[in-house]
């Protein structure tokens, strides 16, 4: 669009020229705060132990925001609160076939676990 305005009786403010806001930060208050060792908050742990399946490989990787944990099967081992809420999310659906007097097959959709696992007792730090 042009720079020019149609003469309709109105007057336009002038634009003024804005300057950015911006903090000025001492390049020792920058260093200082990137060496600060960040809170860690703390962790919940648990024991816990995934059951043997025979054909199945002797670990389970279990994913958690990017970070895999390989955990091996049969071993009591002490994973991150977040692990267990993994398992404890991972269902699936188990078909139940249950054959009747008349000979039909009645089929019953069921949610069950999908990884076996023994939650053992919380760590204390």
């Amino acid at each position: 669009m042009s720079e020019k305005n149609l003469d309709l009786g109105l007057e336009l403010p002038e634009k003024k020229e804005r300057k950015p806001r911006t903090r000025k930060v001492k390049l020792e208050e920058r260093a200082d705060a990137m060496l600060q060792p960040k809170e860690k908050r703390k962790v919940k742990k648990y024991r816990i132990m995934i059951n043997e399946q025979d054909g199945e490989l002797n670990y389970l990787p279990v994913g958690v925001n990017g970070k895999v944990y390989q955990i091996m099967r049969g071993v009591e081992v002490v994973v991150p609160e977040e692990v267990v809420d993994v398992l404890r999310n991972a269902i699936t659906d188990k078909v139940i076939r249950e054959p009747q007097q008349d000979g039909t097959i009645k089929r019953e959709v069921r949610k069950v676990p999908y990884i076996s696992y023994q939650v053992l007792g919380v760590v204390e730090e």
